[in-house]
């Protein structure tokens, strides 16, 4: 289960003066100022923060864990400024625009058939691996051309990736498939999987090679959403485990699907838009009590509750009116009275 990842940055050595705390839910998290005067000490609770000494995340770039770094000399080597800030999440691969970890990025928590979908083809110059599995990267869409295996750790330059600006696609290695999807019924036929992490796991687009092309799904793991068109819009349904023949007897007709997103369990997860469409999701775990910290508040419009009681608020601080979300799915928070409507969640 991914928690939340979370940084204190202090204004003077030692961890004294004026703190500032920044979070991340979900798999990736940019924050592009932090005032580079007031960064003297760090500490990090939790998940994977790249700090960078020059705006629009340039320049030379830290990857700190967990720990406490109580004086930038000792980790910087100079006691540099920090600028801006980017966090990774677990069981990712993040991609880099240029060597060093610099510019751009893009973090995938699933297969990625083709990255001119996600605006990085051909763009990738350093990367990150975090969690527990091997990334194999491919020079070509569809996990075609040459191929190259990117274990957990920090590639600072393209050397062990195939170069600068050739990647295409990518995928993990992973052992645990959450779901296969079949090229016909009854299992039949061409498939592919996406693998399971107990984590929110997204895959936009199901690839030039199986897009449109799925008539039958096993789940083996966790709560899946499968969706009509890419980048998780269009008509969804919510996949438990257990084996799906024919998709034509719950969607009404086959061949349609074309992106995918696991649910992590135990949690509440809340979908910018109804019937759990729209790019943006917010995986929650545990009380969270604003959700402008996550970029979140005032945007959910459909929810999934895997575990647990949930009471989601009005306000930050869980104020203001309050709404009880038991385990189940919320198609439109409409009918609630409270699209776009929420800014904190409480764990019951």
């Amino acid at each position: 289960m991914s928690a939340m990842k979370t940084i204190k940055l202090f204004e003077n050595a030692d961890f004294a003066g004026e703190e500032r705390v920044f979070l991340c839910a979900g798999p990736y998290r940019d924050i592009p100022s932090v005032d580079a005067g007031k960064c003297s000490s760090i500490v990090v609770e939790s998940g994977t923060w790249i700090l960078y000494e020059d705006k629009d995340y340039m320049g030379k770039a830290y990857i700190l864990t967990k720990g406490q770094y109580s004086n930038p000399a000792k980790w910087t080597g100079s006691g540099g400024t920090i600028s801006c800030v980017r966090c990774v999440g677990d069981d990712t691969l993040t991609l880099f625009e240029h060597s060093n970890f610099n510019g751009r990025a893009c973090t995938l928590t699933g297969q990625a058939p083709n990255l001119t979908r996600v605006r990085f083809n051909d763009k990738a110059s350093s990367a990150i691996v975090t969690g527990k599995f091997t990334w194999q990267v491919c020079e070509d869409e569809d996990f075609g051309g040459r191929k190259w295996d990117l274990k957990p750790g920090s590639y600072p330059d393209p050397a062990g990736m195939g170069g600068h600006d050739v990647l295409s696609s990518a995928r993990p290695c992973q052992e645990n498939p959450g779901i296969e999807l079949f090229e016909h019924t009854d299992f039949k036929g061409q498939s592919v999987s996406c693998g399971h992490t107990g984590t929110l796991v997204e895959v936009g687009w199901l690839g030039g090679g199986f897009n449109n092309k799925c008539s039958s799904i096993k789940v083996h793991q966790g709560t899946w959403v499968v969706y009509e068109h890419i980048n998780f819009r269009g008509k969804a349904h919510v996949l438990k485990p257990g084996e799906y023949s024919d998709c034509t007897k719950w969607q009404g007709e086959e061949d349609t699907i074309t992106s995918v997103r696991s649910v992590p369990g135990n949690a509440l997860v809340l979908f910018g838009g109804d019937d759990f469409s729209s790019y943006s999701a917010l995986p929650l775990v545990e009380s969270h009590g604003n959700f402008a910290d996550l970029g979140f508040d005032d945007k959910a419009s459909s929810a999934i509750v895997t575990g647990g009681d949930w009471e989601v608020y009005e306000d930050s601080s869980f104020g203001g009116k309050q709404w009880k979300l038991s385990p189940g799915q919320y198609t439109s928070l409409a009918t609630l009275g409270c699209n776009d409507k929420l800014s904190s969640a409480k764990r019951l």
